[in-house]
């Protein structure tokens, strides 16, 4: 664990408080209030989640390569599933406990078997409650971790670095055969967040991990984001997520790690040190129990109105449960995760394993 203390960014972290506050600004914002149209586009922040994630895990498994001289897929999915089952699970076993007090609407079958199996996102409409509506995101996720790297170790990352670009770029292609000519006809499913027609969100995470593990790139990228620069991209990927255009999700998919790398590049700017700031580094470690729990508990637009749903009970129980979920369950989960899956440096690579990179060290989730 010391290693990752070391190499520790908080930067990402500050950008993982901005999404999940987004999210629950657009979950919890009912629509009587005039300025829900502000927190409509809250919903963006899982894009934002989509590329932290990329990046994180590229750099991850990058980063084992490069101190080991290969990646474990036994040691990645045995990490991913410490850190991501337990509180997962908790979350669908409280709801269904919750339902059975009857203080919210209860789940059905299918959906809580969905989202404990991550195929949420091809359920469709009618056929779940708003609490588990956030899970389709989990769905992804989990199908990226599945896929990634073992397509990394198929292609290595020299040809992924091309590769990637262009399974991405396929992604926007398919999308628009699918809407255009219905090929899978699925009208009844919500097409945006099906992993085939989202996952490129991830991909081009992937794809400046890939670029700045290449020599010079480093360099590079942080000439070409210095804070004039930066906020010309923060402006257009506003643009085109406030604005109706083709490829919209292409552009955003693009842009998102772009403006993520730039602050982790410049962590002495005026945003970056925003970023690191201690409370939004904090809130950044509870978001993914902020993000598993908001639902059930901001849901101005949904079903039910109970108790822990009136502001402000529904934050300090968010809170609370965040606190207690990532240090009594989620960080000796991690830990254990990490013991089983420690190995040591070969010799021959470990002369090189503390090369400078964003390495994703940067973050647990």
């Amino acid at each position: 664990m010391k290693p990752r203390q070391a190499n520790y960014i908080p930067t990402l972290d500050g950008w993982r408080t901005i999404a999940v506050l987004m999210v629950i600004g657009y979950h919890g914002t009912p629509a009587s209030m005039p300025w829900h149209y502000f927190f409509d586009y809250g919903a963006r922040g899982v894009n934002i989640f989509f590329g932290i994630s990329g990046f994180l895990i590229c750099s991850r498994l990058l980063d084992e390569e490069r101190r080991y001289g290969k990646i474990s897929l036994k040691s990645f999915y045995l990490r991913r599933a410490f850190r991501i089952l337990p509180p997962a699970f908790l979350y669908i076993l409280m709801i269904n406990l919750l339902a059975a007090l009857a203080l919210m609407t209860p789940p059905t079958t299918l959906e809580s078997f969905a989202s404990c199996f991550f195929f949420r996102n091809f359920l469709p409409p009618g056929h779940s409650t708003s609490y588990t509506g956030h899970y389709w995101s989990l769905a992804v996720e989990e199908h990226f971790y599945l896929l990634w790297p073992a397509f990394l170790i198929f292609a290595g990352s020299k040809r992924a670095l091309w590769l990637t670009p262009l399974v991405a770029l396929g992604i926007e292609v398919w999308r628009n055969l699918d809407q255009w000519y219905g090929i899978t006809n699925l009208a009844d499913s919500f097409y945006s967040q099906r992993t085939d027609r989202c996952i490129d969100g991830l991909l081009w995470g992937c794809a400046f991990a890939l670029l700045l593990n290449q020599p010079g790139w480093r360099e590079r990228l942080t000439r070409l984001t210095i804070t004039p620069l930066w906020l010309v991209y923060v402006a257009a990927l506003i643009y085109v997520c406030i604005t109706p255009l083709s490829y919209s999700l292409t552009y955003q998919s693009i842009l998102i790690p772009l403006v993520l790398i730039g602050t982790l590049l410049h962590p002495a700017s005026l945003v970056g040190r925003f970023l690191e700031a201690k409370p939004m580094a904090w809130l950044g470690r509870l978001s993914y129990t902020i993000y598993l729990w908001q639902s059930a508990l901001f849901v101005g637009r949904y079903q039910d109105s109970v108790d822990l749903q009136v502001w402000p009970i529904n934050v300090i129980t968010l809170l609370a449960i965040a606190v207690v979920s990532y240090y009594l369950i989620e960080k000796p989960l991690m830990a254990a995760g990490h013991r089983l899956t420690r190995r040591p440096v070969p010799a021959l690579v470990a002369d090189t394993a503390l090369v400078e990179t964003p390495s994703a060290a940067a973050a647990d989730g």
